[in-house]
């Protein structure tokens, strides 16, 4: 009697190659880390915008902290940046409401947030941030005047059309006056 032999290999599907059980496990392994990856991928700063005015509160927003954190006000080139002041440490949560100093120079800064095992920057942003467009007013423009005057009221008026005729005619000599209102037997007004 002959022996059969069992087949171990994974089946090919459809044309795609044989992957050997080894690669299987890496690959596995592989896509098990990216997912463990983007779940903890650490703290970020998730706010849209970086409006930040001398004496005006500011809410700076995060996410993904695993710890306390701790949020830093920074400046100078991307590739030096100093520590201006510690804005606040120890923080709980995924926000907070920081009101900057009327003492902070005009510059460029960053915030910076970490919380023991990630750290993330902002986006640069210009402190005092300028004036919001849609707040501004614009100074008053002086308002035309117009004055009124009374006038005398306009001279009476007959209803009569042959009476404005007359008033017309009047000094005319009677060939002047029967020219005038002879004309298509109108009295001569258009």
């Amino acid at each position: 009697m002959a022996r059969m032999a069992l087949n171990t290999s994974l089946p090919s599907l459809g044309g795609l190659p044989k992957i050997p059980k080894n690669n299987i496990m890496i690959i596995t392994l592989l896509v098990l880390l990216q997912l463990t990856t983007s779940v903890w991928a650490g703290v970020v700063f998730t706010n849209d915008e970086y409006v930040v005015r001398p004496g005006e509160p500011f809410t700076i927003n995060w996410e993904g902290n695993r710890a306390p954190v701790t949020l830093k006000l920074m400046r100078g080139p991307d590739v030096d940046l100093q520590e201006v002041m510690v804005i606040a440490s120890g923080l709980s949560g995924t926000k907070y409401t920081w009101t900057p100093p009327q003492t902070l120079n005009t510059d460029g800064y960053e915030l910076y947030i970490e919380d023991g095992v990630s750290v993330d920057y902002s986006p640069r942003f210009q402190y005092p941030a300028p004036p919001d467009p849609t707040t501004l007013t614009t100074p008053s423009q002086p308002t035309p005047t117009t004055f009124v005057t009374e006038t005398s009221p306009p001279p009476a008026t007959t209803s009569s059309s042959t009476a404005t005729a007359a008033s017309e005619t009047e000094g005319l000599s009677t060939g002047a006056k029967s020219g005038i209102e002879g004309r298509d037997g109108r009295d001569g007004c258009e």
